[in-house]
């Protein structure tokens, strides 16, 4: 490869001089775009062959646009070992259109161009409420068939995309629900679903906002894995109060079964409690 650095004899010339050359950006731009990320050249040189890390370096992910639109931001990802590449952002609807009875997780797509070719448009990138499923070979998920790779997810609420924020690798709804929320508990365990995306057959980490009030004294509020022992000296208090009265919030780290359920305890009667979802860590391959 030539040596593209501004050699001592060259002026110092920025994009977009009517006359003369880009010369400062010239050594970044042959494996970036104009907005910093990758070019499909980029995967190659740096020897990336993982189709779990590829989104991970080279963009392509999601964020929040307006209710019927996400923003996929340029990148490369892998599709059954092909690269391919969005030279920009661009805006797409992944299918929630404001019916009624939409409440759903919807999984959005890409698959390679019906015309051929490795590059990207808007008409690659679809979305659908069929659960995913994940290809340890190809090490992402898909839908249908593994032309068909999922790169994020969104939640409708009567057919409008919920505004979300990605912070990392983590989703966060801007507007957090109650998966379960009572005035007056009874005591019990149980599997207390959440409102989560279904990847088959994998846990999923989940961030929980826990809160309990109990006017009688002591009383404590658990979530936990599903199936975990309560007596295990490593599972924390989620929500503890011993003021009467007293309301207590804390946040919980925790990971879903299969089914994404977390297992909720609580050993008194007549307590305000309620365990809301605030994030959820994207799988691997995603």
């Amino acid at each position: 490869m030539a040596d593209l650095r501004i050699q001592y004899d060259e002026e110092m010339v920025g994009a977009g001089h009517p006359t003369k050359d880009d010369t400062l950006n010239r050594l970044v731009l042959a494996e970036h775009n104009n907005d910093g990320t990758h070019k499909a050249e980029a995967a190659e040189s740096m020897g990336i062959n993982d189709a779990g890390l590829l989104s991970a370096y080279n963009g392509l992910f999601l964020s929040y646009y307006d209710a019927t639109h996400l923003t996929v931001h340029g990148g490369v990802v892998l599709i059954q070992g092909v690269p391919y590449a969005l030279a920009g952002a661009l805006q797409y609807a992944p299918g929630p259109n404001g019916a009624p009875g939409d409440n759903n997780w919807w999984y959005c797509t890409v698959t390679p161009p019906a015309g051929g070719g490795t590059t990207l448009t808007d008409a690659e990138f679809s979305g659908s409420t069929t659960s995913p499923t994940y290809d340890e070979t190809l090490g992402y998920w898909y839908i249908g068939s593994a032309a068909t790779r999922v790169i994020g997810f969104c939640k409708t609420v009567s057919g409008y995309i919920q505004a979300f924020a990605m912070n990392g690798r983590w989703w966060t709804p801007m507007d957090a629900w109650w998966d379960w929320y009572t005035g007056s508990s009874s005591p019990g365990t149980w599997n207390q679903g959440l409102s989560a995306p279904n990847f088959q057959n994998h846990q999923i980490a989940v961030m929980l906002h826990c809160y309990l009030q109990y006017g009688g004294g002591t009383a404590e509020l658990r979530v936990t894995p599903a199936g975990a022992s309560l007596s295990d000296a490593n599972l924390t208090r989620t929500a503890w109060n011993q003021a009467a009265g007293q309301a207590h919030y804390t946040r919980k780290l925790c990971h879903t079964n299969v089914s994404a359920q977390v297992q909720i305890n609580i050993a008194v009667a007549g307590a305000a409690a309620g365990v809301a979802t605030i994030g959820i860590m994207l799988p691997r391959g995603i």
